[in-house]
């Protein structure tokens, strides 16, 4: 079944990204890499781990799987080649390789217009929406703890159907943290969700001595809104394999039964509303 979805990441992804152009809007001087424990159905008690990374740079930053960096890098080396049988079969097989993951976003954070901004693909076009860095009204308690070394305070706040609670450090007077999170007089060191369904630990912090840039994709890129974006991803999740086997891919009907059934377990997003 690995091999399958495999087939359709290589199939969406290759094409789609030779279209798309990039900028360098700045290098990164600080990356912060969090380990995101998660729970995708909330009826099973079983947690997945990943890392996570979030690069910071004087006016933006961006937040990005560590696995998908990973997947970045094999895409650029496919930039310029023929989109053919050969070269999608080299590229699903060092695909292959890399472990899989659900977290395929990038989010970036810019000062400029304290804009928070979600790219994803779907069906193998890049889409963009933009949500303002205010939407999170933090509350600010008098409870400390020292978390990865740093003297941190505690914070809470209401995002998406969850409340969640935060330590951040004013040690780092940054004022960023895992996915979308931020706006609080310092880097947010920890933060989950009160049922623990999601929670992002910071692990490491690397001041840069090398230069890492903040790449932002500039072109083919199709700007949306949240709703319309959640939207385009339940209509492309229910189509994809119908898709896959109007590329002459035989899909068969245990493959059908067992991707309803994996999309069945994904009950659980980190976002419910």
């Amino acid at each position: 079944m690995r091999q399958l979805f495999v087939l359709i990441l290589s199939i969406l992804s290759l094409p789609s990204y030779c279209q798309v152009s990039s900028l360098v809007s700045e290098n990164g001087k600080i990356e912060c890499i969090y380990r995101l424990v998660y729970r995708l159905d909330s009826a099973d008690q079983t947690s997945r781990s990943e890392l996570m990374s979030l690069l910071i740079g004087n006016n933006i930053s961006r937040f990005r799987s560590k696995i998908m960096l990973s997947n970045d890098s094999l895409l650029t080396e496919s930039e310029g080649k023929p989109f053919n049988q050969a070269n999608v079969q080299i590229f699903a097989g060092k695909l292959n390789k890399l472990p899989n993951t659900l977290f395929r976003y990038y989010i970036y954070k810019k000062l400029s217009n304290k804009t928070i901004d979600f790219y994803s693909k779907i069906g193998g076009k890049l889409y963009s929406y933009s949500e303002p860095q205010n939407i999170f009204v933090w509350k600010i308690t008098s409870a400390t703890a020292t978390i990865a070394g740093y003297k941190c305070q505690k914070a809470t706040t209401s995002f998406a159907g969850r409340i969640f609670e935060a330590w951040f450090t004013r040690d780092i007077p940054i004022s960023d943290g895992p996915y979308k999170f931020c706006g609080l007089p310092g880097l947010i060191i920890s933060v989950s969700d009160t049922k623990h369904y999601y929670s992002f630990d910071l692990i490491k912090l690397t001041e840069l001595k090398t230069v890492v840039p903040i790449v932002v994709p500039i072109k083919n890129v199709v700007n949306t809104n949240k709703k319309d974006f959640r939207q385009g991803e339940l209509v492309n999740e229910a189509g994809m394999l119908d898709r896959v086997a109007a590329m002459g891919n035989n899909i068969t009907d245990a493959d059908r039964q067992a991707f309803k059934e994996r999309i069945k377990k994904r009950n659980n997003p980190i976002e419910l509303k």
